[in-house]
């Protein structure tokens, strides 16, 4: 087997600075080599400008390739806030996964950001990528809601649903997500995703989301995790993530799943959800 670690942007090239709710490409895209077949790994670093006054930092990182093999695939930002005051100045977070990413060589390798919302100071990002002269062990994909308001009361948010895709899809194997907001002092939004689907043998599922830690002071920022459940290999080689396991579930073709965040309890900030769906092909 023949392996490379990778950059995007590749080589000397300096990180990409984001603070837009628009998709910014990392670079202008890495070459596949010639032997490279697959991806098995990614590591993906966010440096946190300055936050000022109520502001915060989530969203979503997306491969693509120019053959289309990838598409779709997303996954979530390392997550920070801020209170009152400016904070925050350049802390930086790094996720880790391992992934099974089909790779054509000699083609175009492409990484996208957006953030949930746009922000005064200008943040750092690029990734990692580890290619492979092996085959992928199947290809994975992973869809995802839009940002969605949450609610200030541990009452049902609106239902958003995520559709796996017709032709694609064989088994469920994870999810990822995150809250995120500003925050109000003494306050730690949190709660769980409810998630429900009309498929033979599906039993709602209620996962856990990472809380938004504040403090009794208006001069702190935050900084937490987005949640993984997945299954017990990948949880056990990732790193950055909150963690549980998920077993993994048939799902065949196209349907439906109807996710629902409830808040664990009353706060001045209702928290932005954004929940990844993650199913085999």
């Amino acid at each position: 087997m023949v392996f490379q670690w990778q950059r995007i942007p590749p080589n000397e090239t300096v990180e990409t600075a984001t603070a837009d709710t628009t998709e910014t490409q990392l670079g202008t895209g890495l070459s596949i080599p010639s032997w490279a077949n697959s991806i098995k790994a990614i590591m993906y670093s966010l440096r946190y400008a300055v936050l000022t006054t109520d502001e915060y930092v989530s969203g979503y990182l997306r491969l693509k390739d120019d053959s289309n093999l990838i598409e779709p695939f997303y996954l979530p930002l390392p997550v920070a806030s801020s209170l009152a005051a400016a904070a925050g100045t350049h802390q930086a977070q790094q996720i880790s996964l391992p992934i099974e990413l089909p790779l054509k060589p000699e083609d175009t390798l492409r990484a996208y950001v957006a953030l949930d919302m746009a922000t005064t100071g200008v943040h750092e990002i690029d990734c990692n990528v580890l290619l492979s002269s092996e085959s992928p062990a199947y290809r994975e994909h992973t869809v995802m809601t839009a940002a969605t308001a949450g609610a200030t009361t541990p009452v049902a948010s609106a239902a958003v649903t995520l559709t796996t895709l017709a032709g694609k899809c064989t088994e469920n194997i994870g999810w990822l997500g995150y809250v995120s907001d500003t925050l109000t002092a003494a306050q730690s939004p949190g709660g769980y995703f409810k998630i429900s689907a009309s498929i033979p043998g599906w039993i709602d599922q209620r996962l856990r989301t990472n809380d938004l830690p504040s403090g009794l002071g208006t001069d702190i920022d935050s900084i937490t995790k987005p949640f993984m459940y997945g299954e017990p290999i990948r949880v056990a080689k990732s790193d950055g993530l909150l963690k549980g396991i998920w077993p993994g579930f048939p799902v065949h073709g196209r349907n439906d799943f109807s996710t629902i965040y409830y808040p664990a309890d009353t706060n001045t900030d209702a928290g932005v959800t954004r929940l990844f769906l993650n199913f085999k092909e």
